[in-house]
């Protein structure tokens, strides 16, 4: 018979089936990390959100990460809080990586109730596990043996000034702009500008491409994220999370390495961390549409961003 390991009460002067009950309104949660390949109750540890225990919860060959916790979501005005909490989250999941190899993550702040009188929290996952079992099998299955990287890729803008001011139209309308008239020049100041905006988007473009299909050769799975405004003045060509067999990370690392040597470009690597970016069937904004209609009145999930 599987038990369950729960956060202690501190002994206080209340009689004890009051502290216990009272233990049960407030930790009529699970709040989930994420699911691995594991058919047994295994303690991992105080750790987590909430400095708590965290331990297996098993249905089968597979088990959800779990640590007791209110009925309701975590919350906090205080950003600090929230990141640390984020960065908690995320230790766990790397602690369970290392330690069963393949996990399929679960969105911060993920929380499992009882949706019905006499359900335990417990049972409540392990119902959950059990109506979506085949769907993270297939999860599983897609991301075994592989971890996400993040990749970002970057060029000094200079460098792209000099290379658009080196085009032979450009050159032409310049020296129409030097010898023309002043209606002349004001025409062709505006043909540069066309050419100019022309020539940067299709130099950026073939950058992108090709660089994409070189990194493309060496991972199973690619997200294409929005480029973001870089500190240091530089421009980021590509933002990609990108789904990698261990045994093809150092190819990975090579082709980067070949890119970051070409004159004017950087490029940043991160990783390895669970594939958030490749289980959208097992994340949901939606509270409840994990959940098969079987599973309706034993489990309430929520989907919560910590906001």
């Amino acid at each position: 018979m599987n038990s369950y390991p729960v956060r202690s009460a501190r002994a206080a002067r209340v009689p004890r089936d009051r502290r216990d009950r009272a233990a049960r309104r407030e930790e009529a949660g699970r709040y989930i990390y994420g699911v691995v390949v594991c058919d047994r109750v295994v303690g991992l540890g105080w750790m987590g959100t909430d400095g708590c225990q965290v331990y297996t919860l098993p249905h089968r060959d597979i088990s959800a990460i779990v640590h007791s916790c209110p009925s309701g979501p975590y919350q906090s005005a205080d950003s600090r809080v929230v990141e640390g909490r984020v960065k908690a989250h995320q230790g766990v999941l790397d602690i369970a990586r290392r330690k069963f190899g393949t996990v399929v993550p679960a969105d911060f702040d993920t929380i499992v109730r009882p949706g019905g009188v006499g359900i335990s929290p417990e049972q409540a996952v392990t119902d959950w596990l059990a109506c979506d079992y085949e769907r993270l099998q297939a999860l599983i299955k897609k991301i075994e043996g592989k971890d996400e990287y993040g990749v970002e890729v970057s060029y000094d803008p200079e460098m792209l000034v000099k290379n658009v001011s080196e085009s032979a139209e450009v050159k032409v309308i310049r020296s129409r702009i030097a010898r023309g008239s002043e209606g002349t020049a004001y025409l062709c100041r505006k043909k540069l500008e066309a050419v100019i905006k022309k020539d940067t988007k299709r130099l950026t473009d073939a950058w992108a491409r090709d660089f994409y299909d070189r990194i493309r050769k060496h991972a199973d799975e690619i997200a294409v994220e929005k480029t973001r405004q870089l500190k240091d003045g530089r421009v980021m060509l590509l933002n990609l999370f990108c789904l990698v067999s261990r045994k093809k990370v150092m190819e990975l690392v090579k082709e980067l390495e070949a890119i970051d040597d070409i004159d004017g470009f950087a490029v940043c690597l991160t990783g390895p961390r669970p594939p958030d970016s490749f289980v959208a069937g097992f994340r949901s904004p939606r509270p409840g549409s994990l959940l098969q209609p079987a599973c309706e009145g034993h489990v309430r999930l929520l989907i919560c961003r910590g906001e």
